[in-house]
């Protein structure tokens, strides 16, 4: 895969993050906007869930979901119009996924994440514990399909993020950039 393809996944992987950290994202949940985060780290890129993640995009037909109890993985096939760049099905596929929290929203009395919401794909983007992302894509001739694997799985009943008045209050603001605190672990250099 190419770095512009993995810079496309991770780009919108954090701009999505970044919206809901400064609280400018859409909540489906009551029309307004999200709360913002205390502590919402800018993801980095992993080439090991990458590979992972394109081994699974490689299964074509025979893909099957992951087992619903992981939540680790994001999954999305496109079947019209595939004569598109990579790229650009990198940055829909990770919307397609972000638009869960504007379709069906988040009750943010808690912030609390269960699996029958129907949320799981939003939520593992939009969880503080994940700092890494890998994706795959590949063209199957009658669908591309796209995968990412975060490192971190969600748990029935989880906090997805802690709620602050104001973004990067655990980091603080002169190392905050766009409400995302600094990585916390290394990643690919893209």
């Amino acid at each position: 895969m190419s770095d512009v393809v993995r810079r496309a996944f991770l780009n919108r992987h954090n701009e999505l993050r970044s919206q809901l950290a400064t609280g400018t994202a859409v909540n489906g949940q009551n029309g307004g906007k999200t709360r913002p985060a205390k502590n919402m780290t800018k993801l980095v890129y992993d080439c090991e869930l990458e590979k992972a993640a394109y081994e699974r995009a490689r299964l074509c037909e025979n893909f099957t979901p992951e087992d619903p109890k992981i939540l680790k993985e994001n999954y999305y096939s496109f079947n019209k119009n595939l004569t598109r760049p990579l790229e650009q099905y990198a940055k829909l596929a990770t919307q397609v996924w972000w638009s869960e929290l504007s379709r069906t929203g988040l009750n943010q009395t808690l912030n609390l994440f269960y699996t029958h919401l129907g949320i799981s794909h939003f939520a593992k983007i939009g969880s503080d514990l994940t700092t890494k992302v890998g994706c795959g894509i590949y063209n199957c001739t009658s669908t591309i399909n796209a995968v990412c694997l975060y490192e971190t799985g969600l748990k029935h009943a989880y906090r997805l993020y802690a709620p602050a008045v104001k973004p990067c209050r655990e980091c603080g603001d002169d190392k905050c950039a766009n409400g995302l605190c600094p990585a916390t672990v290394e990643g690919a250099k893209l």
